[in-house]
């Protein structure tokens, strides 16, 4: 569980959503033989946990959980175990490893897990069933001793035997035990309705029966045997047992599912409606998260301001909105840094983007991506900043400012206003020029007068508050030369022979400034940032 920057101070104070699920975990492989006679368990469907219609291993339905507002959760979708290569060893647990198998994993929401299935046992081998969420198949072989299921999760695989004609266990489900319905036959799941219609999950997969053709694995997903059938993906089903050559049946994938009353209020995994309900089902991993109070979409630093929610991003990350938005947004590159040793000039400010009125989709991941200033380097000339984006569009980063008696950098596009020409290069009276902003040109220096001042930036409102944003940074000087000033954001030359340059400011996009000696270092360019807004 992750909270997130949020609402204010009261994104904790706030009333918890109450959220109903269904967690199933992948189910197991089942067992293989080759030998005349004998006959290898089918895989234990995955454990069960469910708060809506019925829960697995006969428990009582579980209790909805209630999550925070602005809070990521993971969720982690389990696979299926693989069936066993040979005759020697059992099928893989859904949530384990053993010889012969691959390990998959339990399903976990929250703080809800639920437990691979059991992998079925091998006819040549003295092995059981394996345990898990429900329990492994038992063989022909040894003690014939089949897998149990978890409490409340799944019920036992079926024993194997050879009372009149020698078979294996069915795996268990999570509705009922292997062998209910029939020697070798899978364990039926449970049906539940969370998705608005009734689906079958965790049904076990089906154990191998002498001189007997297919054996039918439970509802809910579980592998056939003889020949062996995989179990069905997203169900937690167990795989069906195999005396052919090639592996035995795998188990099937789990399964999560959230629901909870009214509209959308989170985001993640495929969205849905039905009878009142929002409706999440992932078939993969991912994450469940809440919006924050009053939100309406994920991502960034969440605040509010003049009937606008805003979405700040400092740094990349991805919007998600909950429904479909007309949002403002503000895009900020990276600035330019200063070049080094006296008079080099001013890191170029970020370029800048905004709009009004645009259209997002409902459910669609939006990549954000927050540029880095440019980086000063002692006898060399100013790294350039990188590009911000979001939704196809880009304000580039500011060019860095040249070295010694050098030009401004120009501003990062779509403005691209140049950086102001350097003032002489004679002893003692170098200086830079100014580097571009995103609202006019940089200054030229003046020799032996002053370096030139950055040009300036251009203001925003979208924060809440009225920022200016990538202005260029100011020319370096020399011994008794002033460097240039800067504003919006941009560093100011130093002041002295013995600083560095003044960098940008982080998160305004700013130009690096530059610096009155040589064996000083020019200013960092300011990193970028991106702002989205939308009416609350």
């Amino acid at each position: 569980m992750t909270p997130l920057k949020g609402v204010g101070y009261n994104v904790f104070a706030v009333a918890p959503i109450s959220v109903d699920y269904l967690v199933v975990a992948g189910g197991g492989g089942s067992g293989r033989t080759m030998a005349t006679g004998t006959g290898t368990g089918g895989g234990g469907a995955g454990g069960m946990r469910c708060t809506v219609t019925a829960t697995g291993g006969g428990g009582s339905l579980e209790s909805a959980l209630s999550l925070i507002p602005g809070t990521s959760y993971t969720v982690t979708v389990g696979g299926g175990g693989t069936g066993a290569t040979t005759q020697q060893t059992r099928g893989g647990n859904g949530g384990g490893t053993s010889g012969g198998g691959t390990s998959g994993s339990d399903s976990v929401f929250s703080t809800i897990t639920s437990t691979g299935g059991g992998g079925g046992a091998s006819g040549s081998a003295s092995t059981a069933g394996k345990n898990g969420g429900s329990g492994g198949g038992g063989s022909t072989s040894g003690t014939f001793a089949n897998g149990t299921g978890t409490a409340n999760q799944g019920y036992n695989g079926g024993a194997g035997g050879v009372s009149g004609n020698a078979y294996a266990g069915g795996g268990g489900g999570a509705g009922q035990a292997g062998n209910t319905n029939g020697i070798g036959r899978g364990g039926d799941g449970v049906a539940v309705s969370i998705t608005g219609s009734s689906v079958t999950y965790a049904g076990g997969g089906g154990g191998l029966v002498n001189n007997v053709g297919t054996v039918a694995g439970g509802l809910g997903g579980g592998g056939t045997a003889n020949p062996n059938q995989n179990g069905t993906a997203n169900t937690g089903g167990g795989g069906g047992a195999w005396d052919g050559a090639g592996n035995a049946g795998n188990g099937g994938s789990g399964v999560v599912i959230c629901r909870y009353s009214g509209s959308q209020a989170a985001t993640g995994g495929t969205v849905t409606t039905s009878g009142g309900y929002t409706i999440h089902t992932f078939n993969s991993s991912g994450t469940f998260t809440t919006l924050a109070t009053g939100a309406k979409a994920t991502g960034g630093t969440i605040t509010t301001s003049g009937g606008y929610v805003i979405h700040t991003f400092t740094s990349s990350g991805t919007f998600i909105p909950a429904q479909n938005l007309t949002i403002d947004y503000l895009i900020v590159g990276g600035g330019g840094a200063a070049g080094s040793e006296e008079g080099g000039g001013g890191g170029g400010g970020g370029g800048l983007q905004t709009a009004s009125g645009s259209s997002l989709t409902a459910n669609t991941s939006y990549t954000v991506t927050v540029g880095g200033g440019g980086t000063a380097a002692s006898g060399s000339a100013g790294g350039a900043g990188s590009t911000s984006s979001f939704n196809s569009v880009s304000a580039g980063g500011g060019a860095g400012g040249a070295k010694y008696s050098g030009s401004g950098g120009t501003s990062g596009s779509p403005q691209s206003n140049a950086g102001g020409s350097a003032g002489g290069a004679v002893s003692y009276g170098e200086t830079g020029g100014g580097g571009g902003g995103a609202g006019s040109t940089g200054s030229n220096g003046t020799y032996n007068t002053s370096g030139g001042n950055g040009g300036t930036g251009t203001s925003s409102s979208y924060s809440g508050s009225s920022v200016t944003y990538a202005g260029g940074g100011g020319g370096g000087g020399a011994l008794n030369v002033p460097g240039g000033s800067a504003t919006g954001g941009g560093g100011a030359a130093a002041a002295t022979t013995s600083v560095n340059g003044t960098a940008g400011t982080t998160n305004q996009g700013g130009g690096g400034g530059g610096v009155r000696s040589g064996a000083r270092v020019g200013g960092n360019g300011g990193s970028g940032i991106v702002i989205i807004r939308y009416a609350a």
